[in-house]
């Protein structure tokens, strides 16, 4: 559906985005309830008939109510959230992979976590998407450069393909050069697992409704919970650990396939040196809590 021309008569609801399996565009998104603290976490409810809403700049191309824009200000005539997803994931040295944004996101020239989004289908699906497009890897062995594919049957862009569409990424690490083979991490010396901090990890319990209030799907994750109250956002992150131990540093290297491209492992105490001297985005700010 949004890899078409959209129907400027069609009001798209949620339940289109959560059937619609085809390549995403990022023009529209899920609307959920507002949460609900539980004994061990959060829980919202996305209803199927609810409509979703639209990118501001995207508005006049779709015929929804609202837009995403006026749901983070509160400028809405229901009890309208937004959900983003993604996974806040560290090396084997609890270093985050976070990136730079440019001057066209919603935080300019910040710091952010890599692999996060807006929610435009299901939650699970999101989290492993985001992390798939967003952390470029690249491994060095036998002297030669490989981009590895993070996840199976999600597809990573091409890191020769962004450099080509940003100059930045050649900038950042000219040196470089992959083959044309996208390696599985599986075939590498590389690890990627769940990492259980237990006295942050919170529930996100998701039920989608139909129209009589009845449950049709149900996710429960979890991960890290922060609740946006200023701009009417559930903000969860899976925890992963990439374990690249067996490599040296040299041998390795990150990218952001977002914003200025440039990408960097990140310590604890420069996260919070960043946040101190607003470097970083509100979210990134937030979750530092976490680690």
């Amino acid at each position: 559906m949004q890899d078409q021309t959209p129907d400027s008569n069609t009001i798209y609801t949620n339940q289109d985005l959560f059937n619609n399996h085809k390549k995403r565009q990022d023009h529209i998104f899920i609307v959920t309830s507002s949460p609900i603290q539980t004994n061990n976490g959060y829980s919202i409810q996305i209803n199927f008939e609810q409509a979703a809403t639209v990118l501001h700049k995207y508005a006049p191309r779709y015929n929804q109510p609202y837009t995403v824009e006026e749901i983070r200000q509160g400028i809405t005539y229901s009890d309208c959230w937004l959900l983003s997803g993604g996974v806040f994931i560290t090396d084997h040295r609890k270093r985050l992979a976070i990136g730079l944004r440019d001057g066209n996101g919603p935080d300019p020239f910040m710091f952010t976590n890599i692999g996060s989004g807006r929610c435009d289908g299901d939650l699970t699906t999101l989290c492993f998407r985001e992390l798939a497009e967003e952390l470029i890897l690249c491994i060095r062995e036998k002297n030669r450069w490989f981009q590895v594919c993070l996840l199976p049957n999600y597809p990573s862009p091409s890191l020769k393909m962004l450099r080509q569409m940003n100059h930045n990424i050649t900038f950042w690490r000219n040196d470089v050069i992959t083959t044309e083979t996208l390696k599985p991490l599986k075939e590498t010396k590389g690890i990627i697992q769940a990492s259980h901090h237990k006295k942050n990890i919170s529930t996100l319990l998701i039920n989608w409704i139909n129209k009589k209030g009845t449950t049709q799907y149900v996710e429960e994750l979890q991960g890290y919970i922060y609740i946006d109250q200023q701009h009417n956002t559930v903000e969860f992150r899976l925890t992963r650990t990439l374990n690249l131990d067996a490599y040296r540093d040299e041998d390795t290297a990150i990218f952001f396939a977002e914003g200025t491209g440039y990408a960097k492992w990140s310590t604890v105490e420069e996260l919070h040196q960043l946040a101190t001297t607003g470097m970083a985005t509100p979210m990134l700010e937030n979750f530092t809590k976490f680690i």
